[in-house]
């Protein structure tokens, strides 16, 4: 009687001893200072008060539409407020990324 659930060629499910790999390390002479990083708490507070600011301009602005056809289309807004909240959305990336990579 065969033992053996599952097939060989699956990967993870042989019996075979894996390499040996060696420790990567990492050249921390090349990021800025300590007290000169911002932090990745920080970054991400900062570019949701950007955002936060380009929501409540991009209210402002329909609201003071005389029509309410403008909520449909956003194209009637002057240059600004969208490009503003863009601008937070990607701090905000930026911070999320810097989250994933951390190397502390």
């Amino acid at each position: 009687m065969n033992r053996n659930y599952w097939p060989v060629e699956r990967q993870g499910y042989s019996n075979v001893p894996r390499p040996a790999y060696a420790a990567v390390t990492t050249n921390t002479s090349a990021l800025p200072p300590r007290h000169r990083r911002i932090a990745i708490r920080t970054e991400g507070r900062i570019a949701g008060l950007i955002m936060l600011t380009g929501i409540v301009w991009i209210a402002r602005t329909l609201i003071g539409q005389e029509s309410l056809s403008a909520l449909r289309i956003l194209g009637l807004l002057p240059p600004g407020p969208l490009e503003i909240t863009g601008i937070g959305a990607l701090i905000w990336l930026h911070a999320q990324w810097r989250r994933s990579v951390n190397l502390n």
